[in-house]
């Protein structure tokens, strides 16, 4: 669009300088026919004067029908991602109130009251899904203040939470050494036993049915950040810090699962 105006300004300025000696040359009869071959070339530039009004007009009507559209497409994708965010912030409270309630309900303290495990034991998995909580507490704050200042903002506020030796990190890497641990000695009891235990505590409304489904809840909802970033990733602009988030979840899940 830029070319054809220069073009156009470029004629113009051509006719402004010849009309002067076009005009000098029209009145003289011996050049009458160069004057007959410049009226025509005139009105060739004209034409061609014509045929670029005519080319920019055409170029600003399809201009114009491409805003609405390119209007209608940013407008779809923002509305995918804000639906992304909003399944990412609903999850993390689910997730968040699950730990509540498991914690709560002191399960690892009944367990070792039924000598599954050891005092000692039940206290540092009970501790570790203590730290949990207050690690998705503190997320949860963090999104809420940062939604405000653009989509990207809630990866920014996990990358901060699982940074190398962070409160949130070095919380995952304990939980997950002691259930290495406990599992084998925890799972050894009696199915009924720990179905018994789940109604007695009234934890099943987080969707789990027996005890292994509790304890590999925080392992299971790490697995999903890197997912979730991926997508929000492909959904929307993100500057490179917030883009790097799904790259420090990725590296904190590589670490953990090489952990002895």
């Amino acid at each position: 669009m830029k070319i054809l105006f220069k073009q156009t300004l470029f004629l113009h300025l051509i006719v402004l300088l010849l009309l002067p000696y076009l005009l000098a040359m029209k009145e003289s009869p011996s050049c009458h026919n160069l004057s007959q071959e410049t009226d025509t070339s005139s009105s060739q530039l004209v034409k061609v004067k014509q045929a670029l009004r005519h080319l920019l007009k055409k170029d600003s009507r399809e201009q114009k029908k491409r805003v609405p559209l390119q209007a209608e497409l940013s407008k779809e994708k923002k509305t995918q991602s804000i639906m992304l965010l909003e399944e990412i912030l609903q999850t993390e409270q689910n997730y968040y109130q699950c730990l509540k309630e498991v914690w709560e309900a002191k399960v690892m303290e009944e367990i070792s009251e039924r000598g599954r495990i050891s005092q000692e034991n039940a206290s540092l998995l009970s501790d570790s899904l203590k730290a949990l909580m207050d690690c998705h507490e503190t997320i949860q704050q963090a999104i809420e203040q940062q939604t405000a200042k653009g989509h990207c903002a809630i990866p920014l506020g996990y990358k901060k939470a699982f940074a190398p030796r962070s409160t949130c990190s070095e919380a995952y890497h304990n939980y997950l050494r002691l259930y290495r641990i406990q599992k084998e000695i925890i799972y050894a009891g009696d199915r009924d036993e720990e179905e018994l235990l789940l109604k007695q505590k009234k934890i099943s409304a987080c969707g789990v049915f027996d005890l292994n489904s509790i304890l590999i809840k925080p392992i299971q909802r790490l697995g999903k950040y890197p997912l979730f970033f991926r997508s929000l990733i492909k959904e929307q602009y993100c500057s490179k810090q917030a883009a790097s988030a799904k790259k420090s979840t990725e590296r904190l899940l590589k670490e953990m699962n090489s952990t002895p």
